[in-house]
C-alpha cells in the first residue's frame, strides 16, 4: 500500500511501519477514511461502515479526530420526534376508522 494514498497522517504512519504488499488492515483503515470523508450511502454501505468501526474502534476515533469530525453522525432528535408523532397520528386515525366501520355492523367494544 502506498502511504501517500492515505488521507490522514495516522494511516500514513502505520503504512510506513508495515511490510510492503497488500495489507487488509491498512485497506480497512483507508475504507474508514473514505467513509468518513465521502459519506456512506445506502444500507449495505452503512452496514459495512458499522462493521469496520466495530472492528477498529480506536483507529476510527483517531482517524475521525484527525479529519475533524465524529465517528457517527449525530441524530436529529427533532426530526425523529416529528416522524414518530406523524406515525402515531396515522395509527390513531386508522384505529378510529376501523372502529367506525365495526360500529356499522353492530359490533361494540
Amino acid at each position: 500500500m502506498e502511504p501517500q494514498l492515505a488521507r490522514t497522517r495516522f494511516v500514513r504512519r502505520l503504512a510506513e511501519t508495515r511490510p510492503s504488499g497488500f495489507d487488509h488492515y491498512l485497506e480497512d483503515l483507508m475504507r474508514i477514511e473514505r467513509a468518513i470523508v465521502d459519506g456512506h450511502r445506502g444500507v449495505a454501505a452503512t452496514m459495512a461502515y458499522m462493521n469496520l468501526i466495530s472492528r477498529y474502534p480506536r483507529e476510527t476515533e483517531a482517524i475521525a479526530a484527525e479529519l475533524g469530525t465524529t465517528v457517527l453522525e449525530p441524530t436529529n432528535e427533532d426530526k425523529l420526534d416529528e416522524v414518530l408523532g406523524d406515525r402515531l397520528r396515522l395509527a390513531e386515525r386508522r384505529l378510529l376508522n376501523e372502529r367506525g366501520i365495526a360500529g356499522e355492523f353492530g359490533e361494540t367494544d
